[in-house]
């Protein structure tokens, strides 16, 4: 398996490596060490989240989490299943890496099966005991053909995850395309009717169709996230970069929501170091936007949501703060996760597809970047997200 980039290890409830089963990736791990210390820091909060949904459900598929590795940072995709009072956890770059990984695990097992019958057969010779050596081996025989069954068993359900859900990315791609063009008419015409209407409509008439147009507007944004969602994970996210102002980018974004935030009496402001930058202005918009908006969205009157960009070491990073309801610790790991909530509500009942955050860590990532969120209840969340600024500056 020399072309592999793999992790598989042992870990107990709470994280602590037991058994190194197979490693190409890490630098060193060692027995009796966190599993969190071979993440970056930023990653602290997923590491806790996937362990946490691994004692509860048992498993705990498909993690994009950044494993510190030989070359710097890589994203992996991590999957663990709970085995007992211990977790089986492996980590791979994609559907091709988990099929060596397999034939690794298979390898590994066949050839501690032959070294133990070798060793069992020497302790037999020398003991001449062969009736308890023989029970002995039978015994060590069995345990390793379980443990060879249950990892050709992990490997062949990753393998099998990682095809469905490719399969489902196709599905939902096909499926949002299919919605868009017939739920952007319904928008749009029902906006039309409205304006054209003026006071031809009597109250209960106006409030339906007014109904008619935000269901049809939550539902066509549901659509456009599920479609760039699909292309994202479907590796089809192209960055057309160019060299922009920062500031002029940022105070663009913060203008376009101003209005949003006045509707809720929130005063929107901005800070920015003057740095340019060289990105897709486009698809970082999209970023700022979705942090801007959840900020407003769950903040209540009267309070500030603050924008601000400066360079910190090697990286320029932008940070979205509100004084609003703040996120519980515990629910942190699971944001940047598509389709999750947190129990924090809209405080106006704005709806969520539960999709924003999880596009922004997959933009942000693919710009080389990292993505954030610090927060206590009752004082507020700033979420953030950085870029290095070799590429942020160097890139072509």
């Amino acid at each position: 398996m020399s072309a592999a980039s793999a992790i598989a290890l042992l870990l107990d409830l709470d994280g602590a490596i037991e058994q190194i089963v197979f490693n190409s990736l890490v630098e060193s791990p060692r027995v009796g060490a966190s599993v969190r210390d071979l993440f970056e820091p930023s990653a602290q909060e997923k590491v806790a989240g996937l362990l946490a949904e691994t004692r509860q459900r048992g498993i705990a598929v498909d993690w994009e989490l950044p494993l510190c590795t030989h070359e710097g940072p890589k994203l992996v995709r991590v999957s663990a299943t709970r085995l007992g009072d211990a977790v089986f956890l492996t980590g791979n770059g994609g559907a091709s890496d988990v099929y060596d990984l397999y034939d690794e695990l298979m390898r590994i097992n066949n050839e501690q099966s032959s070294s133990l019958r070798a060793a069992l057969k020497q302790i037999a010779r020398r003991r001449r005991d062969p009736p308890e050596s023989a029970a002995i081996y039978d015994e060590m025989t069995k345990l390793t053909n379980e443990l060879g069954a249950l990892q050709r068993s992990l490997a062949k359900q990753n393998v099998e995850l990682e095809r469905i859900n490719r399969r489902k990315d196709q599905i939902l791609g096909t499926v949002a395309h299919d919605l868009r063009n017939p739920l952007g008419s319904i928008t749009g015409f029902s906006g039309l009717l409205l304006h054209l209407a003026g006071d031809d409509f009597d109250e209960r008439s106006r409030t339906m169709l007014e109904r008619i147009q935000n269901a049809s507007e939550y539902m066509l944004s549901l659509v456009e996230d599920l479609l760039d969602f699909s292309a994202i994970e479907s590796g089809e996210i192209r960055l057309d970069r160019t060299r922009v102002s920062l500031p002029a980018l940022l105070g663009e974004i913060v203008e376009l929501n101003r209005p949003f935030s006045t509707q809720k009496r929130i005063d929107l402001t901005l800070e920015a170091a003057d740095v340019t930058v060289k990105i897709d202005a486009n698809k970082i918009q999209q970023v700022v936007t979705n942090l801007i908006s959840n900020a407003v969205k769950y903040s209540h009157e009267s309070t500030t949501v603050h924008v601000e960009a400066f360079e910190r070491g090697s990286s320029v990073q932008v940070r979205v703060s509100d004084q609003g309801q703040g996120i519980p610790a515990g629910e942190l790991g699971k944001l940047f996760q598509p389709f999750t909530t947190t129990s924090v509500r809209a405080t106006a009942g704005e709806r969520s597809t539960g999709l924003g955050l999880a596009i922004a860590r997959k933009v942000v990532e693919a710009h080389g970047g990292d993505i954030g969120v610090e927060s206590e209840v009752g004082k507020g969340s700033c979420f953030w997200f950085d870029l290095p600024l070799d590429t942020a500056r160097n890139q072509d």
